[in-house]
This record gives C-alpha cells, sequence and structure tokens, in this order.
C-alpha cells in the first residue's frame, strides 16, 4: 500500500485541481501527508481483453475473477474495473464500434468523460449495518477506459482513439523500468507512447548444430573453429564447410562403406542423415514488391543493432547467403534429410533449431552449438501484447495505476488474479521445496477460465504454471533472453511497403513540382527588372531569393533536389562574360528545368516498377533453382546483365540519372546494374546506385 501512496502523490499533483481537497474527517479513504489530507475519489473504469473462452461456465469464472480483482483493487486504488471480455475474432469489431460511438457522444455532448468524473459529485449510501459508504459511479456512456492492443493492425486501427501516455508514465517511472527496452522503444510511434507493451519473451536464438562424433569420423579436427570461418574479423558460420560435410555423410551412406556403419554402431542409430531439414537464412530481410519478393534486401550480421551495419544489397552477392542457398539446394537435390524426424533412433550432421538460451545446455555434449542469430524484436511485435488507454476514459491517471500494478506491481496480485482467476477456486498456490519458487496449479474450476499470459500483464511477475509451458525458470529465462535481444534492424522500418512509399513520395514530388512550377514561375515574372537575380546575373541571389520562395511555400519535399536546383535554375550561371539573355527566356529556360525535374521523377516511378520486376524474375530463378550449378548460371546471368549493360537516355533502366544523392557520385552512373553489384559503398551517405538510391530514400522516409 506504501508504494501505491508514493505514486498515487504523484499523479494527485499532476491532476490537483481535481482531487485534491482538505477534510476534517470526511467519510471514504483518505491519505496524510504532512499537514495536508489528500482525498481519493471512487473511480470505476472498463477495461476491454481478449479470453480464449466465452462458454457460461466461462462468463461465470469472468464474473468471479472480476469480483476478486475488484476487493483488491477497490481497496488499494479505490478504484473498481468492469471486463468487457471478449474472444479474438470479435475483438477489434466490438471495441472499434465502441470506441466510435463514445467519439460520437463526446462530440454530440462536447463533454469527455473525465470532465463528468472530475464534476461528479460522491454519491453515498447506508448499509446494513447503518454505515455511511461512498458509492463507485457507474460507466458513462462515452466512456472507453483501458485496452488490450493485441497486433499491429489492431494498433493502426484504434490508433486514433488512443490517449497519449508519456505525460503519465513519468509520474510512474516503474512500469516502464519493468519492460524491455527493446519493447519500449519497438512501441514509439513518432516519438510517442500510445500503449505500454507487457513484458513478454522476445524472440528466440537459432543455432545450428554440428554432430561432434560425425564430424570427428569425417576428420574435421575436434574443435569448433572447424566449421567457422573470419571476416572483417568477425567469426561467421562456414556454409561451405556444412555442405562439404553434408557432401561427405551422404556419399558415406549411400555406399553403406565403414565409417557410416561404425557410426551406427557406435550411435545406436537406425539412419544418420547429413541433415534434420531445411531452414531459412536466419539473418536477411527482403524489400518485396507487391508480394513478391525481389533480389534487394538487407543481409545482416549477429551484432547488428537497430538501423547499424545494415545496407541495401543484392542478397545473391552476399557469399555466406549464397553459400547457405547452396546447402539449402543441395539437400533437396540429394534429400539430405528424412521425410519426417525421428529424434530417437535417428542421428543427423547437421541440426537447425530454436529456443531460449538454456536450451544450448541441451545439445552441448554431442554438438558444436553455433548461435546464428540472437533473439530479436521482428514485425512490430511490440504491439503484439500492449496495455492502451482511450481519449474517453473517465481517468487518465487512474487508468495508468492500474497498468503499473499488471506490469510492475513487486506484489503482483491483481496481475495474478487477472490470469488465473480466483485463489483457492481457480488456482491454487504452492511452493516449490527445493527452490523456495511458488508455481500454481488450475483447478477444474479454473479450466473454465484460460487467459493468454502474454495479454494479462508482465510475464515475468506472472506464477508459474507447468500445463502452461512456464516452468519455475521461464523468469529468469525471460530476463536472459530479453537482455540479450534486439531489435531487428530494419524492425518497424517500412520493408513491407518499401517500394509503395517510395513511389508514393516520388507522386508528391511530381504533383508539387508541377504545382510549384507556375507558382515559382510567377514569383520570378514578378521580380523588379533593377533586380540583381536578373539584371546582373548573381547567382547567390538568385538562390538567396529562390530559398525565399522555398521557405514561403514550405516545400520541404524538394529537399532532396534543392541543391541540385540551385545550380541549374540559373541559365546564365555558365554562360561566357558579356553574352546577354532576354528575362522572359530566363523565365521560360527556368520553368522548362523544373518541368524536367517533375518528368524525371516520373520517369523514376516507371524505372522502379520496371526493376523490380527484373528482380522478381531473378529472384524467382534463383528459388526455384534445383541445382547448385543453376544457381551459378542464375548469378552468371546476372553478372553477364550488369556488365553488358550500357548507358542510354532512352532506357531507364541502362542509367540510373533519375537517383542522385548528395554525395560526389555522378547521377548517370549505377541505376538497376549497380543494384546488382551493390558495393559496400552503397548506403545514405552517397551513391548514384540503386542501392544508395534507395537508402537515400529511406532515409528520407523514416
Amino acid at each position: 500500500m506504501k508504494k501505491r501512496v508514493l505514486s498515487f502523490l504523484l499523479c494527485l499533483l499532476m491532476v490537483l485541481p481535481l482531487v485534491l481537497t482538505s477534510c476534517s474527517g470526511g467519510e471514504g479513504e483518505t491519505t496524510t501527508t504532512g499537514e495536508e489530507t489528500l482525498y481519493v475519489k471512487p473511480c470505476t473504469l472498463n477495461f476491454y481483453i481478449v479470453t480464449e473462452q466465452m462458454s457460461n461456465e466461462a462468463r461465470a469464472a469472468q464474473q468471479l475473477m472480476q469480483e476478486a480483482f475488484n476487493k483488491y483493487a477497490m481497496e488499494e486504488y479505490k478504484t473498481q474495473v468492469q471486463f468487457i471480455f471478449c474472444t479474438a475474432e470479435d475483438y477489434l469489431s466490438l471495441v472499434l464500434d465502441d470506441l466510435e460511438n463514445a467519439a460520437a457522444i463526446t462530440e454530440q455532448e462536447g463533454t469527455y468523460a473525465s470532465q463528468k468524473f472530475e464534476k461528479a459529485e460522491v454519491e453515498t449510501a447506508v448499509d446494513h449495518r447503518g454505515d455511511t459508504y461512498e458509492k463507485y459511479p457507474e460507466i458513462y456512456n462515452n466512456q472507453i477506459d483501458l485496452l488490450l492492443i493485441n497486433g499491429k493492425d489492431v494498433y493502426n486501427k484504434l490508433r486514433t482513439h488512443l490517449a497519449d501516455l508519456d505525460e503519465t508514465l513519468a509520474l510512474y517511472p516503474e512500469i516502464l523500468q519493468r519492460v524491455n527496452a527493446n519493447l519500449v522503444n519497438g512501441a514509439r510511434d513518432a516519438g510517442k507512447l500510445y500503449g505500454v507493451p507487457n513484458n513478454v519473451m522476445i524472440g528466440n536464438y537459432k543455432y545450428v548444430l554440428v554432430n561432434k562424433d560425425i564430424a570427428f569420423r569425417y576428420q574435421y579436427a575436434k574443435t569448433a573453429d572447424r566449421f567457422m570461418v573470419t571476416r572483417d574479423g568477425k567469426q561467421l558460420l562456414d556454409y561451405s564447410a556444412l555442405r562439404l560435410l553434408a557432401q561427405q555423410v551422404q556419399t558415406s551412406k549411400n555406399g553403406a562403406d565403414a565409417d557410416y556403419l561404425a557410426l551406427k554402431n557406435s550411435l545406436s542409430a537406425g539412419e544418420i542423415y547429413p541433415m534434420d531439414r531445411t531452414f531459412d537464412f536466419p539473418t536477411v530481410t527482403y524489400l518485396p514488391y507487391g508480394s513478391e519478393d525481389t533480389l534487394f534486401g538487407v543481409v545482416y550480421e549477429y551484432d547488428s543493432t537497430y538501423l547499424n551495419h545494415v545496407a541495401v544489397t543484392n542478397v545473391l552477392s552476399n557469399e555466406f547467403f549464397k553459400g547457405h542457398l547452396s546447402l539449402m539446394i543441395e539437400a533437396k537435390q540429394y534429400e539430405y534429410f528424412p521425410d519426417a524426424v525421428n529424434e530417437k533412433t535417428d542421428a543427423y550432421a547437421i541440426r537447425y533449431v530454436e529456443g531460449s538460451y538454456v536450451d544450448r545446455e541441451k545439445y552441448e555434449d554431442d554438438y558444436f552449438v553455433y548461435e546464428i542469430d540472437r533473439p530479436r524484436l521482428e514485425d512490430d511485435g511490440a504491439f503484439d501484447a500492449m496495455f492502451a488507454v482511450s481519449k474517453y476514459t473517465a481517468s487518465l491517471s487512474r487508468s495508468v495505476e492500474i497498468i503499473e500494478a499488471l506490469i510492475a506491481d513487486e506484489d503482483a496480485v491483481l496481475r495474478n488474479i487477472l490470469q488465473y482467476g480466483v485463489e483457492g477456486t481457480h488456482f491454487n498456490v504452492y511452493t516449490d521445496e527445493d527452490t523456495g519458487l511458488e508455481y500454481v496449479e488450475r483447478t477444474t474450476a479454473g479450466k473454465h477460465y484460460m487467459m493468454n499470459v502474454n495479454y494479462t500483464g508482465n510475464v515475468i511477475t506472472a506464477f508459474p504454471c507447468e500445463e502452461d509451458g512456464r516452468d519455475l525458470g521461464y523468469a529468469e529465462y525471460v530476463k536472459n533472453q530479453n537482455e540479450s535481444a534486439k531489435r531487428n534492424p530494419l524492425y518497424s522500418l517500412t520493408t513491407t511497403r518499401l517500394w509503395g512509399d517510395v513511389e508514393s513520395s516520388m507522386a508528391e514530388k511530381y504533383a508539387l513540382l508541377n504545382m510549384m512550377r507556375d507558382k515559382i514561375e510567377a514569383e520570378i515574372n514578378a521580380l523588379p527588372t533593377t533586380s540583381p537575380v536578373l539584371k546582373n546575373k548573381n547567382k547567390t541571389a538568385l538562390i538567396a531569393e529562390l530559398n525565399k520562395i522555398h521557405k514561403k511555400y514550405d516545400l520541404n519535399l524538394l529537399n532532396e533536389f534543392w541543391w541540385k536546383m540551385e545550380q541549374e535554375l540559373d541559365p546564365c550561371d555558365e554562360l561566357p562574360t558579356g553574352i546577354e539573355i532576354k528575362d522572359e527566356v530566363k523565365d521560360r529556360i527556368r520553368t522548362k528545368r523544373l518541368a524536367l525535374y517533375a518528368t524525371a521523377l516520373k520517369d523514376s516511378k516507371a524505372f522502379i516498377k520496371q526493376s523490380v520486376e527484373i528482380s522478381n524474375h531473378y529472384m524467382k530463378a534463383a528459388l526455384a533453382c534445383t541445382t547448385v550449378s543453376e544457381l551459378e548460371q542464375v548469378c552468371k546471368d546476372l553478372e553477364n546483365l550488369r556488365n553488358a549493360s550500357t548507358k542510354t537516355e532512352t532506357d531507364p533502366i541502362k542509367n540510373g540519372k533519375y537517383f542522385w544523392s548528395q554525395g560526389n557520385a555522378t547521377w548517370e552512373e549505377g541505376g538497376f546494374y549497380g543494384m546488382l553489384y551493390a558495393p559496400a559503398a552503397d548506403t545514405a551517405a552517397g551513391s548514384a546506385s540503386l542501392a544508395g538510391a534507395l537508402n537515400v530514400w529511406w532515409n528520407g522516409l523514416q
């Protein structure tokens, strides 16, 4: 209770006019600090949340849970909560309808639920003993308080109805302290938090395992380094070495030679296979166009972090990606793996597993364990389980206080009630004799109250439950794994929408240029004949005047083009001294220059489309290869295409003139063929290839 009082005092200071009064012995709960008495007004909130069952038995269990929840919440916070349970299938439509209804009523009445709560007088009643007590208010007709967000699509649809939480969260610092920073940062939207992620386990480790006995039998050194290669001072998994081992095992198996028979005997194996299955390259993100992958993507590394050590590239130019793809092609071609894995009787030279940090301990005696990627927050994952507060809440501070109870309260009373129901009715708590840790087991009645642990609060503070797959060590696993986790280097960036965003951005610039061309022309024509811009061909003055026009019309979208315009809009800049041209000619040339830029934007959209169509073709060809020699031919065809390309003014694919950066690259160079080569220099710092151009665009979109 002491901790609740402290946090509540902070909230009260924020909303002092609402809840601060001096009491000399009033009814209801009070908290005294120094000479002031802080009065806590009774509050009723509603809470929309997803459940896994909606049977009659489940509804009865939910009602019992709500009563137990409120018994504690009313004592600790003077807040009661009415839960609205819903299945995942119906959740979004229900919440969205109710939010839109609350918004409509609020607009019609001109009063928010919070204003109603603020102005409302507290009603009292007399109980059966004759004692006076304060009544909790009913839910207002336009009141929506706490919401579960269970996916980025849900968030996007509800976003305009959500309250900005940052200012209130500052008064409850423990909330964000108890949530992994990757989740918090991943949930920020334009720098703001409109929801608090539940502290859930992030991702999985990805491991490649090499059987030590099998590797030793085929004359591999008895050290894990045998399957590693050093590049740029880093130790990376050597897919070429894995491929060679797989070839040796398959040859030995097909011939049933002495090595194979000896291994079967020593390993007591029914069969020995080179691999247990195929697996995807772990550290690549493609830049798809529509529903299809392109050659363009980012191949990152184990230590890559958000926006670091990443560059757009032709993925087939990466030796490790190509080496992995070659291994997978051979695995299918020569049937390196069985149709079904039989871990009890079969042995495998190479295995791929995903799991927690402690899972590696299961394999270290028998396998070399190569950690090829750490847990990563992927695909807007911070939005998969979070609590938000609507704009139509009766009390933002009281709503956030309930969030604190579910995420940051060390006692986790409300958090475990919401997850498991009523102790003694739906679950029982036991203490493990060896570790002293508490855990729960559900009763028969508890089988009717089933909640997703990620949707009910901080998974670390939830009681362990074996039947839910969370053993006594689960909380420690989550802590350790989340400490190691990173965001995907491209997390939340519009990788699946990048091309569309680029095209959309081009279209906006194209429309702006067409719109601004006439306005800029009119501005220039309006300059007096005595203007140094026209009379003396003063380039500095011209640029200054153009910058004024630029600022006047707030052409922020033209920043990437303006540096080029500064050089090209003055047609007199490169004329020999003494040559004069008429002002009206200058104006026509300036207007023509703008038209050329607008046309370039339009053409560059076609350039993108044609480029990705070619890329789709080659990516499909690479993924359809059934032999490594076919893959080599695809790569050779790409190289020949690049080398055979010639720059022309008519074929946008054969030049990159519609892209440029502020670096020293020539904008006639690169293009699609530059993308095929994709040198390391293709970064936002400057390159005229498509890779560099995309980085420039990408940078501008964020």
